[in-house]
């Protein structure tokens, strides 16, 4: 896996297809928590193309403090897919992409985890664009760079913040703005 960093090359090219991916988890630490929720959006600079989303058994208690905020229950888990199952899946559906998060390093740092946890490798096959810095280089001296925040004053509409489709299309739009602002002519290779 390629993280890129501060630096927009290829991207505005129409050839290009991205998965803008999010998750939600048992909580904060990749070491000691699990992913329950994968959500993706394939997309290219024209457009939302594809979505994937599946709520994942973690094969563990969820602390209330976690449900309180994405509000996925243990009832709504019950019978569900293994990460084990899911990222198989979640690789095809992202193949010959580029993946794109916001603050990427939480996520990646939990699919790599899960990856070496069930035999699954030890690196994405993915170049990764992080939304975070490149929303800082677009939209330079804010408060916040969160991605709810962005989305309002950026007049990105969410749907259920916190879920992670929704917050992954969320993160394409972010993208696709971030970009067009970075490269506003579509004309700059700047990687």
């Amino acid at each position: 896996m390629e993280m890129i960093r501060n630096s927009y090359q290829i991207l505005d090219n129409p050839d290009l297809e991205f998965v803008a991916f999010d998750i939600e988890t048992t909580g904060l630490s990749p070491t000691a928590d699990r992913i329950i929720e994968l959500g993706a959006v394939k997309f290219s600079t024209g457009g939302t193309i594809e979505f994937f989303e599946e709520l994942i058994n973690p094969e563990r208690e969820i602390p209330q403090d976690a449900i309180e905020v994405h509000g996925i229950t243990p009832e709504m888990l019950v019978g569900k897919p293994t990460l084990a199952e899911v990222l198989p899946r979640f690789f095809k559906f992202s193949e010959n992409t580029i993946l794109v998060a916001h603050n990427a390093e939480f996520d990646v740092s939990f699919i790599l985890r899960g990856m070496g946890f069930y035999g699954l490798g030890r690196d994405l096959p993915h170049r990764v664009v992080d939304t975070l810095p490149m929303s800082k280089l677009a939209f330079p001296n804010r408060q916040t760079y969160k991605l709810q925040d962005l989305a309002k004053d950026l007049g990105i509409n969410t749907v259920s913040a916190h879920r992670a489709k929704d917050d992954a299309l969320v993160c394409s739009q972010l993208f696709l703005k971030c970009l067009r602002t970075l490269n506003p002519g579509g004309q700059a290779s700047f990687f």
